[in-house]
Parts: structure tokens; sequence; C-alpha cells
């Protein structure tokens, strides 16, 4: 379920960490001078020490637990895995920071996820863009607010599976910690809860439920033409930008009407709760294995 991390360790492991391993110090390439900063990698994570009074580690605990990050990642695997590095490093969990923390699902699609990716819309209003700064090679979208952000990307077209391979990833990025905790820090410690991973499939399934999409399906249910024409114009990228740029207030107003309509007349055949299906399975497999 948790996949990247920003860890920031105490002062106290200085010294062992220096001990144990090869650090490689930057040097200007003109100048020849060395920085103040130095790093190391460690299967799939990266140490790095600035000016010996901050420590950084950072990476995929997933891959760091057994070299890729496409496969099923549990709760007990990822509770082992915190414990076995803070062993290995010689730490109390209670003295690291989460600075950052990724969590999400892989999920086997009965599907195409092009399905979803070229219909995502909104989450919260916000418009979905693009992972990748060159069409040629999108394989997802994504939205970044204050504190948090959530991607999802084609895990099969990234991983080099076959087509009849298809395989969705759906991510939160929390970046300020508050939006899990409601104030204070995060410590390692909590990632050796089973609880609190509990917490992550409430925070996943609820962002889920905020995302809209272009779901052609839907317009075969409505009851009439201009509840029709209404979807098909919030179908369009172009209309809904431009609402939201010149007139705000009426935005928001034919956004609840959105949600009101696709809410009311969606079935179970729809994407997003097939999606919200399969995402709600898949956790409670990751929760109890």
């Amino acid at each position: 379920m948790i996949d990247y991390v920003k860890l920031r360790l105490p002062l106290y492991c200085l010294i062992y960490l220096e001990e144990k391993f090869e650090f490689e110090l930057r040097v200007n390439e003109k100048t020849g001078e060395e920085y103040d900063t130095k790093t190391v990698k460690w299967r799939s994570l990266v140490i790095r020490i600035i000016a010996r009074c901050f420590i950084e580690i950072r990476g995929s605990l997933h891959k760091h637990w057994n070299g890729n990050n496409y496969d099923d990642f549990t709760v007990s695997e990822c509770i082992e895995t915190v414990r076995k590095l803070c062993l290995e490093l010689r730490v109390n969990p209670k003295d690291v920071q989460v600075a950052n923390l990724e969590f999400g699902s892989n999920i086997q699609l009965p599907f195409s996820p092009k399905v979803i990716l070229e219909s995502v819309l909104f989450y919260k209003k916000r418009l979905f863009m693009s992972l990748s700064k060159s069409a040629k090679n999108e394989i997802g979208r994504s939205v970044f607010l204050s504190q948090m952000g959530l991607k999802m990307y084609d895990k099969g077209a990234q991983s080099n599976f076959p087509e009849d391979h298809p395989l969705i990833r759906f991510e939160v990025k929390i970046m300020r910690m508050q939006y899990l905790t409601g104030g204070g820090i995060l410590t390692l410690d909590l990632l050796l809860d089973q609880s609190f991973y509990s917490g992550l499939k409430y925070r996943l399934l609820k962002t889920w439920n905020y995302v809209d999409l272009a779901d052609d399906s839907l317009l075969s249910l409505l009851k009439t033409e201009d509840q029709k024409e209404f979807i098909i114009n919030w179908y369009n990228p172009r209309y809904t930008a431009k609402l939201l740029r010149n007139d705000p207030e009426v935005f928001n107003i034919e956004y609840k009407r959105f949600r009101r309509l696709v809410k009311r007349y969606s079935n179970e055949e729809c994407i997003k709760n097939q999606m919200n299906r399969l995402l709600k399975e898949k956790c409670e497999e990751l929760l109890n294995n």
C-alpha cells in the first residue's frame, strides 16, 4: 500500500551510518570544491547527509522489499520492511520523522487503463494534468493541492507488461503530514501499527470518491435531453475551463448539478463504480494479508 517515503533521521544515527556505508561526496567539476552533501544508494533507497547535521532517506519501501513496485505490497510486508529498516539502521522509529508519503494500490482492470485515464476530469473541481511533458510518452494524469496530490497511471505500460495485463496505479501523495495527522508530525512508529493502514484505506477511497469522470455509458441512463446536453457540456474540458475562468459562481452551481446527476443515474457498470469496487477489494486484500 505504501510506496515512496521521505524520512528524516535523528543525528545520533550519523556515526553508525558513516561506518556502515561508503558515501559519495558531491564535487564541483569546474573548481574541484567539495559540497557539504554526501549520498549513498541502499537498495532502492537513497541516504543523504547534509553538513553532518541533517540526515534524509528517500525512495520506495516497496522496491526495498522485493526489487519492484508493480506487484502487491501488503500491509504485513510493509510493517516488516519498516521494522527491518529500523533494526539495520539502529534507529528508534519514534525518532524518525515522515516528511513525504505515497500510498495507493495497483489495480488489475477488466479493460484498458486508457478508459479511465482518458476520461478523468476533476478532483474536487481541480482539472487533472498530464504526468508527462511529452504527449508521446503519456501514461497518466495527476492533480496537486497544497498538502496532497493524487496520481493515476498505466502501471502495466510503465512496467512493459503486455496489453492483456491491464494494470492501473492509483495513489495519493502527502506533502504535508497535517493532512493525515490533523496537526503535528508523523513518526515512523505509526507505520508499524496495523490500524494506521485502515486510515490510509479510508483516505484512498474517499479521494477516489471526489474524482469526476466523463463516462459515456451514463448518457444512456439519463432521462431527458436537457440532462444529456448538460452532461455532454461538462464532459468537455474546454467548456468547464472557460466557465471556471469567466464565471466561477456559475461553475460551482453547475458542478453541484453535475455531481448530483452522476450520483443519481450511475449504475454498477459505470467506470467510477467499477473502479471503486476494485479499489476497495484490493485495499481489503492488502490489509488482510
